[in-house]
């Protein structure tokens, strides 16, 4: 019966009415969001005075993809809450009814939708926001900022760049041990502007004390002077164990496809790969999201006109996304605190919203 429903014209309409939806409240989400970046990027301005009207449009435009991610699940829920409110004022909903089709098929007919946008959202828009994203951070770092430490993780280990006022360095560091907070395999590249390379380092192990990279069994390879071998070796730094873990790759730089293969090389390089874990996995528990959200919508939207109340029911709808929202955040704080598995801290709330929502409307088709 359900199949039939799912491939039913009658579920084609709804879905477009649904989808329409989608479209506006994405749209003025989307407008507001611009407007309070734009804001925030005026504020900005203040303090510098080479950047033009383009560059922050450019800044703006350029973490659509992002914000399309963090309000899609906001955007389904009210659509989903307009979609049920309207079928259901125009007794269209109350009609389909006495055809025989249940509530719960006709909130789980938007299935189709749902799996369709998070497709898009894995296929599309989270690999375009991979990208724009960095962009974004490298225009924002060249216009307002000047980092002068960055750092990446790949095959061969960990790379940092630091510019000090004595040095520019390219550093590789071949693991990292969280127990002692030491580096092991540490290779210096030292740069002038003027000569270019002057001098390779490389120490079997080191760790930062008090603003000072302390390199043992060290081998220094010097430009005109050939090589030469310490026990130990000191160089100034403004880096510390804590600033090089922090300063890792965002998991938002990475697609959904590309994070697991660095989840791995984190776990060989030694660095935590919680944050990352935690974000591939919510992007799965997104999909649950977006099932709880028009389930919980269709709770509270979906109540017969006749009993009134319904204006009440919407704002109580609209009072539970938040408290989910608020809910989930929580719950994802202590998963990336390692307070719980990643699995409990992704999935947990979406469960519980699930069961409630879908507990609400079997007590709505009974009533």
């Amino acid at each position: 019966m359900f199949i039939r429903y799912l491939f039913s014209s009658i579920n084609r309409y709804f879905s477009k009415v649904f989808l329409f939806w989608i479209f506006i409240v994405t749209s003025v989400a989307l407008f507001i969001v611009s407007l309070v970046e734009f804001a925030e990027y005026s504020r900005r301005l203040i303090k510098t005075t080479n950047v033009s009207f383009s560059d922050v449009a450019a800044l703006v435009v350029l973490k659509y993809p992002q914000h399309i991610q963090v309000i899609l699940p906001f955007v389904i829920f009210i659509a989903a809450i307009i979609t049920f409110s309207k079928l259901n004022r125009t007794s269209e909903i109350t009609v389909v009814r006495n055809l025989g089709i249940a509530i719960r098929q006709i909130i789980a007919g938007f299935s189709i939708v749902i799996m369709s946008i998070f497709i898009i959202l894995i296929s599309a828009i989270n690999p375009i926001s991979s990208i724009l994203i960095q962009k974004h951070e490298e225009m924002e770092a060249r216009v307002f900022t000047a980092k002068n430490v960055m750092i990446s993780v790949f095959e061969n280990g960990i790379w940092l760049r630091e510019n000090t006022d004595s040095r520019e360095s390219i550093i590789n560091l071949k693991s990292i041990h969280l127990q002692n907070k030491t580096f092991s395999n540490v290779t210096f590249h030292n740069f002038s502007e003027s000569k270019g390379m002057q001098e390779r380092i490389f120490a079997k192990s080191g760790k930062i004390l008090a603003g000072e990279w302390v390199l043992e069994d060290v081998t220094i390879f010097t430009l005109g002077k050939g090589a030469q071998t310490v026990s130990k070796y000191v160089l100034k730094t403004p880096l510390t164990f804590q600033k090089i873990l922090d300063s890792n790759l965002p998991p938002e730089f990475l697609s959904f496809w590309q994070l697991p293969d660095y989840i791995k090389l984190l776990h060989k390089s030694g660095l935590s790969a919680t944050r990352y874990s935690l974000f591939w996995n919510s992007i799965w528990g997104s999909l649950g999201v977006f099932f709880a959200m028009i389930y919980l919508a269709g709770a509270f939207s979906l109540r017969p006109i006749r009993r009134g109340g319904t204006a009440m029911l919407v704002a109580f709808a609209v009072f539970s996304g938040l408290i989910f929202y608020f809910l989930n955040n929580v719950v994802l704080a202590l998963g990336l605190a390692e307070k719980l598995p990643v699995l409990i801290a992704v999935w947990c709330p979406t469960i519980i919203i699930l069961l409630l929502s879908h507990t609400l409307i079997v007590q709505l088709e009974e009533g």
